[in-house]
């Protein structure tokens, strides 16, 4: 990876739960010249934590970034059972992708990283987190203001004006711990939220991604295809379009190039009780004057997005690599 010395590069730690789109994101952030990852922490998701972590682990591999140390998170939500999404994803998270089994194995804790790192370098790292929020609110409750030394949490979750992707109103990683969600949103740290009502704006089609794989014959474009196969069917099915949403590579490019999003400021809290509506989150909305009397928190959130530049950004990464 060339990297440009005079850019002003972010310090970044992705928390993944690779995931076609996790993995996708993970390739741009590596990409995208603004950020420099320091670190990968895996935490339960669309795949158990250990799955993940060999996901990580052999993604690295596949396309040189050994140097980066992967973290082992938590294996299950605070207090739900675990969810995971083999029938988008595939058993092993990457469409079912055989590529060869990563010799590394994780350098430690991502609780044990999160709060380090965030100990050692306050106002200087944005974390990323591309899944539930398990390791994020775990980090939070071992040192209380830990989340506060970040200079932006990007939290790629949750679903507001839009409907959800595993329940009507609830976007999976909000779902799957929304107890941890409600407790990083009440965190008090500078945070952005990026919702499927802006990521769900970037998506590609199969017949673009097939297109890609044959006129530009790269590891990447390879790798787009087959892991996409297992996702473009399961939304085939259920949408009737052969197309995938790229939700974390929007919450990446949210970090990258902040410029290409439209952020509102709101009150936002997340429902961690109800029957049907677990994991949504709730905005209030209501035009009052007095901001004491909103319900949640103040927490800023992106509402719109440059959607062809963010896929051209994207495309740019998958036939670069």
């Amino acid at each position: 990876m060339s990297q440009n010395p005079y850019y002003p590069m972010i310090p970044t730690i992705l928390d993944v739960d690779p995931g076609v789109d996790d993995a996708l994101a993970m390739l741009l952030a590596l990409k995208a010249e603004a950020l420099s990852v320091r670190g990968i922490t895996v935490v339960s998701g669309n795949v158990p934590v250990d799955r993940g972590v060999r996901n990580a682990l052999g993604l690295l591999d596949m396309f040189g970034f050994q140097d980066i140390p992967v973290y082992r998170g938590a294996g299950r939500p605070l207090v739900r059972e675990p969810s995971h999404a083999p029938h988008v994803h595939g058993l092993d998270g990457m469409g079912d992708v055989e590529f060869t089994a990563s010799k590394a194995t994780p350098t430690g804790d991502s609780v044990d990283y999160l709060v380090e790192m965030l100990g050692l370098h306050r106002g200087e790292l944005v974390v990323v987190a591309l899944g539930p929020l398990t390791n994020l609110a775990l980090a939070e409750a071992r040192r209380p203001g830990v989340l506060r030394n970040a200079l932006k949490l990007v939290i790629m979750g949750g679903c507001i004006r839009s409907a959800g992707n595993v329940t009507a109103v609830s976007e999976f990683n909000f779902y799957a711990d929304p107890h941890a969600a409600r407790a990083v949103m009440g965190a008090g740290a500078e945070t952005l939220v990026v919702p499927l009502d802006v990521t769900g704006e970037v998506g590609i089609a199969g017949v673009e991604i097939r297109r890609l794989a044959a006129a530009h014959q790269t590891p990447g474009t390879r790798f787009l295809k087959a892991a996409s196969s297992n996702a473009l069917g399961f939304a085939a099915t259920t949408t009737g379009t052969e197309a995938i949403k790229l939700h974390d590579p929007t919450a990446v490019a949210a970090a990258a190039w902040p410029e290409l999003f439209d952020v509102e400021r709101l009150w936002l809290d997340v429902e961690v009780q109800g029957e049907i509506t677990a994991g949504q989150v709730v905005a209030d909305l209501r035009p009052l004057l007095d901001p004491a009397s909103r319900q949640g928190r103040p927490v800023s959130c992106c509402v719109g997005v440059q959607a062809d530049v963010v896929l051209e950004r994207i495309r740019e990464m998958v036939v670069g690599f």
